[in-house]
C-alpha cells in the first residue's frame, strides 16, 4: 500500500485499510479455522482423559504448556464451565499442575543462572506462576533457557497423572495454581495439593538435573552468543 497510495494520504489510508483487511480475514478465515482447531484439540484432550485414565492425564499434562503458548488453552474454559455445571470438572487440577510446574522450573532456573537480570525476572515470575499466571515465567525465563520448559512439561505430566488417578474435581472455576484448592470438592483438597506439589517439586528437580547437562549448557551458551551478536 505504501507504494500505491499517494504520500499525502499514506498516513491515513494505509493504516485504515490494513486494519480493515486484517479484521475481515480474521473474522472470515482465521477465526473459523482456529475455532475448528480448538474444537478438535478440546475433544481430543477430553477423549485422552476419559479413555486412557492416568496415561491420558499425563499426556494432557505434558502438552498443556504448548497449548498455553499458543493460547489454545482458552478453548477449554467453556468445557470447564459445562463440566462444573454437570457436577465437577477435572480441568482446574490439570491446569494447576501445569502452572505450578512452570513456577517450580522457573524458581530452579533462578538458582542455576548467573545472569542477574534473569534471576530477578525468575524470582517474580516464578511466584506468579505458582499462583496461576505462567506467561511471564514461560516467555521470560523457561523458553529462553529451554530446558526449564521441558522440565516443567515433565513435572506437569507427573502431577497430572496423580490428580487423574485420584479423580480430583473442581466444583467452580478458579485460579489455576496452588490457591485453586478452594474451588475443588472438600474431599479432593488434599489430593489437589499433593498433585500440585508433586508437579512443582518434580519440575524443580528435573530442571536441576538438566542444568547439569554439559550439552544443554553448551547450547544455551551458543544461543546467548548468537543473540548478543
Amino acid at each position: 500500500l505504501h507504494k500505491r497510495v499517494p504520500e499525502v494520504l499514506d498516513n491515513l489510508v494505509t493504516p485504515l485499510f490494513s486494519v480493515l483487511i486484517t479484521a475481515f480475514l480474521t473474522f472470515t478465515v482465521v477465526g473459523g479455522v482456529m475455532r475448528t482447531a480448538g474444537d478438535w484439540i478440546t475433544n481430543g484432550l477430553l477423549w485422552l482423559h476419559d479413555s486412557l485414565g492416568v496415561v491420558g492425564g499425563m499426556v494432557f499434562g505434558l502438552i498443556y504448556s504448548p497449548l498455553t503458548m499458543t493460547g489454545m488453552h482458552h478453548s477449554l474454559l467453556p468445557v470447564d464451565i459445562q463440566l462444573v455445571a454437570a457436577g465437577g470438572s477435572f480441568l482446574l487440577a490439570i491446569a494447576s499442575c501445569n502452572n505450578v510446574a512452570q513456577g517450580g522450573a522457573t524458581l530452579c532456573a533462578m538458582l542455576r543462572t548467573h545472569d542477574k537480570k534473569l534471576k530477578s525476572i525468575a524470582a517474580t515470575s516464578g511466584v506468579s506462576a505458582l499462583l496461576g499466571i505462567t506467561e511471564p515465567a514461560m516467555f521470560g525465563v523457561n523458553l529462553k533457557m529451554k530446558y526449564p520448559f521441558y522440565a516443567a512439561m515433565l513435572g506437569s505430566a507427573i502431577g497430572c497423572g496423580y490428580v487423574t488417578l485420584t479423580n480430583v474435581l473442581n466444583v467452580a472455576p478458579g485460579s489455576a495454581g496452588f490457591i485453586g484448592f478452594v474451588c475443588v470438592q472438600s474431599g479432593d483438597m488434599l489430593n489437589f495439593l499433593i498433585g500440585t506439589l508433586l508437579s512443582m517439586v518434580s519440575a524443580f528437580v528435573i530442571t536441576w538435573v538438566f542444568s547439569k547437562s554439559k550439552r544443554l549448557n553448551a547450547e544455551l551458551a551458543a544461543d546467548s552468543e548468537t543473540a548478543a551478536a
